[in-house]
């Protein structure tokens, strides 16, 4: 017999890093903010990319370190605080199929 599953409702956190979010910390809570101040070889950190130049157009300037690796984080990708309080990157796509905004 097949059982069926449902996510559970926990609300979560949740940053959208477009381009402008992403070059500007000033609208970052505090929670993202402290992510970025931690050693980018801890996990859940944030960080500018070793591989970002300003110089030159790019889909990315940071990169993030969670569980499963170090990855970078596209414009308009996801970084979502877990009920556990760790980092997860997710893309648009996957993170509207998951979520909706409470409001």
């Amino acid at each position: 017999m097949v059982k069926k599953y449902i996510r559970k409702s926990t609300p979560v956190e949740a940053v959208q890093m477009t381009k402008e979010v992403q070059l500007s910390q000033d609208t970052w809570p505090e929670w993202l903010k402290a992510a970025a101040q931690k050693d980018a070889e801890e996990v859940n950190s944030i960080f500018i990319s070793p591989n970002y130049d300003p110089e030159e157009e790019s889909t990315y300037a940071l990169d993030i370190h969670v569980v499963n690796g170090k990855y970078a984080v596209l414009y308009d990708d996801w970084v979502v605080k877990a009920s556990n309080g760790s980092l997860v990157l997710l893309q648009e796509e996957v993170f509207s199929s998951i979520y909706t905004e409470v409001v």
